[in-house]
């Protein structure tokens, strides 16, 4: 049990270590993409942080009322399609949109 716990914990670390990874290099040319200002892209790199914060308060009401299996799959299941969100934004505004929802799968 204790080992299933601490996978589980470390994949969550992988998850936001990759994201934060891949803003870091894709920062540049979503900077020049967007026309994005020194503050639109401290929003956007911090965002995905913040949002896990939310994310781990409603990841253990989900766990509470539907068990940690469903917990994890909803989690999975929310950053995958905040990560599709992604890729396929036209703004700043819907980038950031999906960066958060992101940020709730992570957390």
């Amino acid at each position: 049990f204790l080992l299933r716990c601490v996978i589980t914990a470390a994949f969550g670390s992988l998850l936001l270590g990759y994201d934060q990874g891949i803003i870091s290099g894709a920062i540049v040319p979503i900077t020049n993409h967007f026309s994005l200002s020194a503050f639109d892209v401290e929003i956007l790199t911090s965002s995905l942080t913040l949002t896990s914060i939310l994310g781990s308060f409603i990841a253990g009401l989900i766990a509470d009322w539907a068990g940690r299996k469903m917990g994890l799959m909803t989690a999975a299941a929310i950053f995958i399609g905040g990560s599709i969100g992604m890729g396929l934004a036209t703004s700043f505004g819907i980038l950031l949109v999906w960066r958060c929802v992101t940020g709730i799968g992570v957390g």
